[in-house]
């Protein structure tokens, strides 16, 4: 028993000896580092797939698409990073180091006395093993970590680029402002850095396509006339602006691009906001972006022509969720305000993004007016009144011109329940008569 004894405990320590120095000798720096890194970035593509997948079925929302993907995009980074990689990568070697030193000695001394009853396996092994475990990062988290990455490295452009992309998708606008217009500051000719801060620059300003936003999507369009963000907020931007003909060329373009893709829920939402246009210009709601945009420039083929359909109504591409609302001022609201003076009648969230899913530019001079909002005003596909169950419905008369809040402007805002309040029946009543200090 004695010499037996001796023998395994001999066995034991070379064991330990062999391990030990096995796990030392793997430095950070080796040769297997570039095969962990195609690891992760392996990882993180299926991860994308997956989520691009899930999104494409419409089983996520817009908002929890960005954000997810915002959060794969800044682990990857995590993982990528040198330095990280070199900290992590030394403290499981010595966690490794301390398990093989109480684990192998322990299995001995159990293989020898309690061979057969796996149930007296010590579960402190288990907790020791499950140290080097690593919990996923809060996206606050990540957030500070990447600041500080690039605090340490401000030319880091894709750095800036994807700070500015989590900020927008979190509803940080003005955030993400700023990391986007350092990144395009890094390289001034990026399209999609363009469309992404001019997206930050409208949310901004209450959704509206104007002043930084559009220089910038026109600036975008130059240089990619199919870059798929820039044509959807540039058809937007003219829709905003009256342009109809040029909004529906620019959505004609961005359809048949999602066509080709086999991105149908795309599609049906691209002819949603064609159908306004068409609207606006006297076309058939049925006709496709591309044929209605040739129709408004007087190109129309002969297949449009033999279209019998019935003229549009007044919001033919409008789903079926809608809020019909009634705008007035009050008798000191209108001793106070110029007949021009901009008025936003908006629809959002009530438990939500603070961007508009619906909006109308009106002005003092058209009050009283009824109106309805509905799903084709949305900035952004997915995030409509359909989203969302409750909502605050509002007017503000801007004395700036502007859609964000200000002093001096004069608003009402009320809470509403889709399906319920602001029927066609009922009209919700707005009269604006609160000055905001």
């Amino acid at each position: 028993m004695t010499l037996f004894l001796i023998f395994a405990s001999v066995l034991v320590l070379i064991t330990l000896a062999v391990l030990i120095a096995s796990v030392w000798r793997e430095s950070p720096q080796s040769d297997d580092e570039p095969g962990l890194v195609a690891k992760n970035i392996a990882i993180a593509r299926e991860s994308l797939a997956a989520l691009d997948t899930a999104h494409a079925g419409g089983s996520i929302s817009e908002s929890e698409y960005a954000e997810e993907r915002a959060r794969i995009e800044l682990t990857l980074a995590s993982e990528l990073d040198p330095d990280v990689t070199v900290r992590r990568s030394r403290a499981a070697d010595i966690g490794l180091i301390a398990v093989i030193l109480v684990a192998v000695p322990v299995v001995a001394a159990w293989l020898y006395t309690q061979i057969g009853t796996p149930a007296a396996i010590d579960p402190s092994l288990n907790v020791a093993g499950s140290a080097t475990d690593r919990d996923m990062p809060s996206m606050p988290e990540l957030i500070a970590g990447l600041e500080q990455r690039l605090a340490e490295t401000p030319d880091d452009v894709t750095g800036w680029r994807m700070l500015g992309r989590t900020h927008l998708a979190t509803s940080e606008f003005d955030k993400a402002g700023d990391a986007l217009s350092r990144a395009l500051e890094l390289e001034p000719q990026h399209v999609d850095t363009m469309a992404s801060l001019a997206e930050a620059r409208a949310m901004s300003a209450g959704g509206q396509l104007t002043g930084e936003a559009l220089s910038l999507l026109e600036q975008a369009y130059a240089l990619d006339a199919r870059h798929e963000q820039t044509l959807w907020l540039l058809g937007v931007a003219r829709q905003q602006a009256g342009r109809h003909v040029e909004a529906l060329t620019l959505l004609g373009t961005l359809r048949a691009i999602a066509s080709a893709g086999g991105n149908t829920e795309a599609v049906a939402t691209i002819d949603q906001y064609a159908a306004r246009s068409q609207a606006e210009l006297g076309q058939p709601s049925g006709a496709t972006s591309e044929s209605a945009s040739e129709s408004a420039s007087g190109t129309t083929s002969g297949a449009d022509t033999d279209t019998n359909q019935p003229a549009p109504s007044a919001d033919p591409g409008a789903p079926g969720v809608s809020l019909t609302v009634t705008v007035s001022l009050s008798d000191a609201a209108t001793e106070e305000l110029a007949p021009d003076t901009p008025v936003f009648v908006f629809a959002r969230a009530a438990n939500g993004p603070p961007m508009p899913l619906a909006v109308q530019r009106l002005t003092v001079a058209d009050l009283p007016v009824t109106i309805t909002l509905d799903e084709t005003m949305a900035m952004i596909p997915n995030m409509t009144l359909a989203a969302f169950p409750e909502v605050i419905v509002g007017a503000r008369a801007s004395l700036s011109g502007q859609p964000t809040a200000a002093s001096g402007d004069w608003s009402l805002e009320l809470p509403v329940t889709i399906g319920k309040d602001a029927s066609e029946d009922s009209p919700l009543l707005l009269e604006i008569s609160s000055q905001i200090p």
